[in-house]
């Protein structure tokens, strides 16, 4: 592997006031999923890591920070112990009560699901991550940001379902 045209705009998009717009491969003949837009850290070599044919070559490996500081699809929650979450650090208290835990609940949900349950659609600029109980009767911080919790629904599925659930609560 060398360091030039397509590593190379990696390494110094920043100095071209370029974005580095990452995209996740979904598998042979599949869509491309987009991960989100990522700052340039550092790199450094490695040996002996396999090509697509199993030969032993030299990588450059890129690591990359998530403009958006929150979410980062590259890290794996779902292998480690999850800590208890408490109730009241999901919330903030302004002239309303905001969720702060929204995009680790749905970094969560994206070890749970991949696309649209309804759609098929796997491009997570045009996903929300929907709670299958609602956020409001959940008892625990811990339930509110469990991807076991939830669904990646297109925004008018997403908007359905909660017309659905106001309709159902109110009786009509």
């Amino acid at each position: 592997m060398q360091d030039s045209r397509g590593n190379r705009a990696i390494r110094e998009h920043l100095q071209h006031n370029r974005r580095l717009l990452i995209f996740q491969s979904l598998g042979k003949s599949q869509p491309y999923r987009f991960l989100g837009e990522f700052r340039f850290i550092h790199a450094y070599e490695e040996h002996g890591v396999p090509d697509t044919k199993g030969s032993l070559r030299k990588a450059i490996v890129f690591k990359l920070k998530p403009v958006e500081d929150d979410f980062n699809p590259f890290h794996k929650i779902a292998d480690s112990i999850l800590p208890e979450v408490d109730l009241s650090t999901t919330v903030a208290q302004q002239v309303q009560e905001i969720r702060v835990k929204q995009s680790l609940f749905k970094r969560r949900l994206l070890n749970v699901e991949k696309q649209c349950r309804l759609t098929g659609v796997a491009d997570l600029r045009f996903l929300r991550a929907s709670h299958i109980k609602p956020w409001s009767k959940c008892t625990s911080g811990t339930e509110r940001v469990d991807g076991a919790n939830g669904l990646l629904l297109m925004p008018h599925a997403d908007l359905l379902v909660m017309t659905q659930d106001f309709l159902h609560r109110s009786g009509r």
